[in-house]
């Protein structure tokens, strides 16, 4: 036995410390803020490891509601060791994200407009209104759910002058807008690219994948093409659809776009339970109704081929070692073999992301469908829900943070 009286833990070999950090950051929890802080010489090989590995995958955390109740922080649960992390991250926004993409978190302000914030760099960026700010008297309380989901094409530290913004805006409409760096103003799609006077669509998910952006609802995938004017390129500008694939009505809850590890665009379409029942929440039972309530039942996923000249949905029932995260997050598939304690393949990961309820967005209960499907077992768990004792708080979300985005100073 080595007696650990004799070790001088300062003359560790880097290559070592290195190893130990590679385990660590990989989760983004608590432990590599600690390694940090044991001594001067330690957090020295945390910035020097960071700084060599800044594209690192690292593991999406699901932001949630603190114990209690902060309006100014969030806590995060932690997947792999199936835990809530017993630190917490400064959110300055007690309200909902609209987004999570490359590492920001996104929020709609009151008069419309969107915050771009990074919790771990601690910086924020202020876009324009998405739409024109109606009158004092037409704003709605709840202008936090006027702007469903917004993604960026790039991580603005990356690309702080080319990176791109694609909005839905307004739950009940889904109508897409689009935003560049640089810009001071939104513009929009003309829902009638399509030639089809007898259907009009409502966009519930939007992407980006090789280059491009894309939108889809229940029925349909679009293109996004930037048409800009050289004469007035805020009053004439316009984003153009292009109808990339029509399919028969579904009746699915809810669609997800996700780019693939291989280079393939996936369509997931979310089922929620039709019939009434009952569930259990915090050791409680509750009656589902499924007019009043929402809980998942399944997923379907679809790779998008090409096949004789048309683009075809083929079902797929593997992703080939691979992981979903989908919710209002800018969906995210992640190779579950560089995280192999607490991730299983073949499964998607989801939170509550339907706001068009009864009784008002998240009411009564809260964000309650938040879960695991098992491909393989065709199941659904639940994870980490709040609760009803956090009903009001701003509901849980995906959060992929980026390692060059952690700043070690403010933490140790």
């Amino acid at each position: 036995m080595v007696d650990t009286r004799c070790v001088n833990w300062l003359d560790l070999p880097r290559e070592l410390l290195y190893l130990i950090l590679d385990k660590l950051i990989r989760g983004i929890n608590s432990d590599y803020f600690r390694f940090a802080v044991v001594c001067k010489d330690w957090l020295a090989v945390a910035r020097e490891f960071q700084a060599t590995s800044p594209k690192r995958q690292l593991f999406p955390i699901l932001l949630i509601p603190t114990e209690d109740k902060s309006k100014t922080h969030r806590g995060w649960y932690d997947v792999i060791q199936d835990r809530i992390v017993d630190s917490r991250l400064h959110v300055p926004y007690n309200r909902r994200c609209c987004g999570s993409s490359h590492g920001w978190l996104i929020f709609t302000e009151e008069d419309l407009s969107l915050t771009l914030y990074n919790p771990f760099a601690g910086k924020s960026i202020r876009l324009p209104p998405v739409i024109p700010v109606p009158p004092v008297e037409e704003l709605s309380a709840d202008h936090q759910y006027d702007i469903p989901k917004v993604v960026l094409s790039a991580d603005p530290f990356e690309a702080p002058d080319t990176y791109e913004v694609v909005a839905i805006h307004g739950v009940y409409v889904g109508k897409l807008a689009y935003f560049k760096s640089g810009w001071n103003t939104w513009i929009y799609a003309r829902q009638g690219e399509y030639n089809m006077s007898d259907w009009t669509s409502h966009f519930c998910e939007i992407t980006y994948f090789d280059g491009k952006s894309y939108a889809a609802d229940d029925q349909s995938l679009v293109s996004l093409e930037v048409c800009i004017s050289e004469a007035d390129p805020n009053a004439s500008s316009y984003v153009s659809l292009n109808l990339i694939m029509i399919r028969q009505r579904n009746w699915v809850s809810k669609c997800y776009l996700v780019p693939s590890l291989g280079g393939r665009l996936l369509w997931i379409d979310r089922h929620h339970r039709w019939k009434n029942g009952s569930f259990e929440m915090d050791g409680k039972s509750y009656d589902y109704d499924p007019d009043i309530l929402h809980l998942t039942k399944c997923f379907k996923v679809y790779e998008m081929k090409e096949i004789d000249g048309q683009m075809n949905q083929v079902e797929l029932t593997k992703l080939d070692g691979q992981a979903i995260f989908v919710g209002n997050n800018h969906a995210e598939m992640i190779m579950t073999s560089l995280f192999p304690a607490g991730c299983k393949p073949n499964r998607i990961y989801y939170t509550d992301d339907n706001m068009d309820r009864v009784l008002g967005p998240y009411q009564p209960l809260g964000a309650i469908d938040i879960g695991v499907f098992d491909l393989d077992k065709e199941c659904t768990y639940p994870l980490c829900v709040p609760g009803e004792s956090k009903k009001d708080m701003p509901p849980p979300i995906w959060f992929v943070p980026r390692a060059s985005h952690i700043r070690l100073a403010n933490r140790c």
